[in-house]
C-alpha cells in the first residue's frame, strides 16, 4: 500500500469519481492549499480535516488513531503508511 502522503484527497474522502473539484483539477496541490488560495479563512475548516490530519506531523492525533478512523472509512492501511 502506498503512504497517505502520497493518497490524493479525493481518495482518502472516497469522493466520486465524477464529481468535479479544484482539487481533482489540480493534483500537484495539496486541497487545503488550494482552498486557501480561495479563501484563507477557509483554512481553519482543514485542520479539523481528515486529509489534513493523516498528511500533517503536526497531528493531536497519534498514528493509531489514524489509522482507526481510515479503517472505519474502508480505506485499510497501518501506522507504517502514514509515513
Amino acid at each position: 500500500m502506498t503512504l497517505i502522503a502520497e493518497w490524493r484527497c479525493w481518495q482518502i474522502m472516497q469522493c466520486d469519481p465524477d464529481v468535479r473539484c479544484p482539487a481533482k483539477e489540480n493534483p500537484a496541490a495539496e486541497c487545503w492549499e488550494i482552498i486557501g488560495s480561495h479563501d484563507p479563512c477557509a483554512f481553519n475548516i482543514c485542520t479539523d480535516c481528515l486529509v489534513y490530519v493523516a498528511k500533517n506531523r503536526d497531528s493531536r492525533l497519534t498514528p493509531e488513531e489514524i489509522v482507526e478512523i481510515l479503517s472505519c472509512k474502508g480505506l485499510g492501511c497501518s501506522a507504517e503508511t502514514l509515513k
